[in-house]
């Protein structure tokens, strides 16, 4: 049953279905694909905490647990750390992920190891991913700040 699909028609306003069709291609998704999976994110439980999954190459996440297993420290917080410090929050969450991806472009540019290359190809997508979804939120915060309050009669 839960691999089963429908087909269902979708009205959508022009804007919004373009938003689809650009986050879908930076994805490499189909729009079908790319709206599924923004459904899924939204309704899954687990998601909800604003955390995501990031693959590391396998040297790196060794010398990351070994350093977190002599400092008796959680490998998470050790990561969360090194991100705080490196990305210091002097600039909006879109900034700091804009300046994440011209680092790992660099260090693509630079690197000759193979591990090290597809690790950075993957980061950008995952990067690229993470700045359209930022994007759509900052528009959509935008769009909501710009409403106009409800019209009240007085009496």
């Amino acid at each position: 049953m839960a691999d089963e699909e429908i087909r269902m028609t979708l009205r959508l306003p022009v804007q919004l279905r373009d938003r689809i069709s650009a986050a879908a291609a930076v994805r490499n998704r189909s729009m079908n694909g790319e709206i599924v999976a923004r459904l899924e994110s939204r309704i899954e439980p687990d998601e909800q905490d604003g955390s995501f999954r990031i693959w590391l190459p396998h040297r790196l996440l060794e010398r990351i647990l070994h350093q977190a297993e002599q400092n008796e420290e959680d490998p998470n917080l050790l990561i969360v750390g090194a991100l705080k410090e490196h990305f210091p929050e002097t600039g909006s969450a879109l900034d700091a992920l804009r300046t994440a991806r011209q680092k790992m472009e660099e260090e693509l540019l630079k690197s000759s190891d193979s591990e090290m290359r597809k690790y950075a190809e993957h980061s950008i997508r995952q990067i690229d991913e993470m700045i359209a979804i930022a994007s759509d939120a900052a528009e959509e915060k935008r769009a909501k700040n710009a409403q106009p309050l409800p019209w009240r009669h007085s009496t």
